[in-house]
C-alpha cells in the first residue's frame, strides 16, 4: 500500500511538472479572455490554459483505482473522475482541446513512470535528505538543550 501510495505521489507530482511546463511554454488564452464579450465564465484563473491539469489529474487518477474495488464504486469513482475533468469546459475556463491534451498527459505519464522508476526516485531523493535531516536533528537538539530549565541559585539563610 506504502508502494502504491508513493508511485501515485510521484507521478501526480511530475504530471503538475509537466503541465505547468507546457502552460508556460505555450501561453495559450483561455476562452474567455479571446471572445470577452460572448464568454462570460463562473470564475477567472490568471494562468495560462493549454493543457488542462484538472484533466491531467483525472485521467491519472483513473489508472490507479484498485481493480478489487467493488464495481459500483469504481464506475461511480470513474464518472466521477470524467466529470472533473470535464467540468473547466462547462465552466468556460478551457477550451475541450485543453482538456484532452490534458487527459493524454494524464494517460502517458504513469507509463513512463513505472513503479520501478519511481520507488528508485523516492529512495533516492530520501537518502538526499539525509544530510539536512541529520543537521536538522544536531540544531533543533541544541535547543532543546538551551531551553532546559537552568537550576536556580541557592539562597543563604
Amino acid at each position: 500500500m506504502r508502494n502504491e501510495f508513493t508511485h501515485l505521489s510521484i507521478v501526480l507530482i511530475f504530471g503538475e511538472i509537466i503541465v505547468y511546463i507546457l502552460k508556460c511554454l505555450i501561453n495559450r488564452e483561455r476562452p474567455y479572455e479571446t471572445y470577452p464579450n460572448s464568454l462570460h465564465p463562473v470564475f477567472s484563473k490568471e494562468d495560462p490554459s493549454f493543457p488542462s491539469s484538472h484533466a491531467c489529474i483525472s485521467f491519472l487518477s483513473l489508472q490507479f483505482i484498485p481493480p478489487n474495488f467493488p464495481k459500483a464504486l469504481r464506475y461511480t469513482l470513474m464518472i466521477y473522475l470524467f466529470i472533473v475533468a470535464l467540468s473547466p469546459i462547462m465552466v468556460i475556463i478551457h477550451y475541450p482541446t485543453d482538456s484532452i491534451a490534458g487527459a493524454l498527459i494524464g494517460l502517458i505519464i504513469p507509463r513512463i513512470i513505472t513503479k520501478k522508476v519511481s520507488s528508485t526516485f523516492a529512495q533516492n531523493f530520501f537518502r538526499a535528505l539525509t544530510p539536512l535531516k541529520t543537521w536538522y536533528t544536531k540544531v533543533s537538539s541544541r535547543k532543546m538543550k538551551s531551553k532546559s530549565p537552568k537550576e536556580k541559585p541557592k539562597r543563604s539563610p
